[in-house]
């Protein structure tokens, strides 16, 4: 069959999606990463049915990282293609390695390599599969966070578990093997399915994520403690809040931000989502239709604002980004299509939840604003492709000035001299 390789491991595993035409090459894949500390999950002796398709979501929830052997056998199966869907939807870092034939688009935004003619990942590809594969602990710094402490007083769990995922990059497997919970009921509670109100949980969590003394006595008793004098520490060097302004987090690449930040934890609650970019690939693509209409239906207001697909913008940045013509555009094309699919799909008086629009300006920014809240801001790079540019998270805070305010202003300005759909 396609999708599964063969094998199988306990504890943290990489999942490996492929065609079985490429069963060679995997077989060698396999034996490189297990060589160099990399637990795969293959098997392809699961028969088909309702049980084989309940055993793959549940491997691909459970795995700490999906790696995607492209070809075009890969790329025409079903199976493989609804796997690689079902780990984007679920937020599961997708890695892709390409053996033959174009990179899927799906998967241009995040990292792949090229091991074309038969070759095994680079020593920076299994490093970072490594990574995956570690225990997500929290930094003791965060225990100090503001929103952490008001979190724990409150007991979400979710909410702590969200934000644990987004601080570390930690899947919900590696957050239940830290807290004795499985990937399906760290899921679970990440999307409010189910609460934890058990003290036993609640220590156990504490326990498996290293809460200090300090963020565990505000766990239990429910309430923060009362603010302490703040000690002064002598340093050369300005506290973060003025380095840093509103910035809370930076990411070198996107893909690095995707995997902090997967598409279903940014938007599965938002009540407003304003979005501007070259494709918007992050909500078109690696976000479902489901979830789009979903939003849309239930009140969610959406304007989204992509390239023009015949504008000269798009053909320069195709230029500088070394595309053949009408690369860039056909991708637009397409995106717009899922757009206007899933408006056309929703009850009359829904519609207007999700607004289209078009702009033909240089690009130089992706501005996502969430709830009015949270702006991630992703920078166009002079003769570098999107994927490789940094990523900016950026929390609004009355308390002082900083960049919120301004990617704000670069969206409404954009959005106003932009042409409606």
């Amino acid at each position: 069959m396609d999708g599964l390789a063969r094998g199988a491991s306990e504890g943290a595993y990489v999942f490996v999606c492929y065609s079985h035409d490429d069963a060679a090459y995997v077989e060698r894949l396999s034996e490189y990463l297990r060589a160099h500390d990399v637990d795969i999950w293959y098997d392809q002796h699961l028969e088909h049915g309702v049980l084989w398709r309940q055993e793959i979501e549940r491997r691909i929830l459970a795995a700490a990282a999906v790696v995607v052997v492209m070809t075009p056998s890969a790329k025409a199966s079903r199976e493989v293609q609804g796997e690689v869907d079902l780990a984007l939807d679920r937020g599961t870092p997708v890695l892709g390695l390409l053996l033959d034939g174009d990179v899927w688009y799906q998967l241009k935004p995040l990292q792949y390599e090229d091991v074309t003619g038969s070759r095994l990942p680079s020593p920076a590809f299994v490093s970072q599969l490594r990574r995956y594969l570690g225990p997500p602990v929290p930094p003791p710094e965060m225990w100090e966070r503001s929103d952490i402490l008001d979190v724990l007083a409150s007991r979400d769990i979710g909410q702590l578990f969200r934000l644990v995922q987004s601080t570390t990059g930690g899947t919900p497997a590696q957050i239940g093997a830290l807290t004795g919970l499985s990937a399906a009921e760290v899921d679970e509670i990440t999307h409010g399915a189910r609460t934890v109100t058990s003290v036993d949980q609640l220590a156990r969590i504490a326990t498996g994520l290293e809460m200090p003394e300090s963020a565990r006595t505000t766990l239990f008793l429910g309430q923060r403690a009362p603010a302490m004098a703040t000690r002064t520490i002598p340093t050369q060097r300005e506290p973060a809040s003025r380095r840093y302004a509103d910035v809370t987090a930076v990411y070198a690449t996107r893909s690095a931000f995707t995997t902090a930040y997967p598409p279903h934890a940014l938007f599965d609650r938002a009540r407003r989502i304003d979005a501007m970019g070259l494709s918007l690939n992050i909500l078109c693509q690696q976000y479902s239709d489901t979830g789009l209409y979903n939003l849309a239906a239930s009140g969610t207001r959406m304007r989204l604002l992509l390239l023009d697909p015949d504008g000269e913008s798009i053909k320069q940045r195709e230029r500088e980004e070394g595309y053949e013509p009408g690369h860039l555009s056909s991708l637009n094309v397409l995106n717009l299509g899922v757009l206007k699919r899933v408006r056309n799909r929703l009850p009359p008086e829904a519609r207007d939840n999700l607004q289209i629009g078009l702009y033909d300006e240089t690009i130089r920014f992706n501005v996502i604003i969430i709830d009015d809240r949270l702006c991630v801001a992703q920078p166009y790079l002079p003769h570098q492709r999107g994927v490789e540019a940094p990523t900016l998270v950026i929390e609004r805070d009355p308390q002082r000035s900083g960049l919120y305010s301004t990617f704000e202003h670069v969206f409404i300005s954009t959005w106003e001299g932009g042409r409606l759909l």
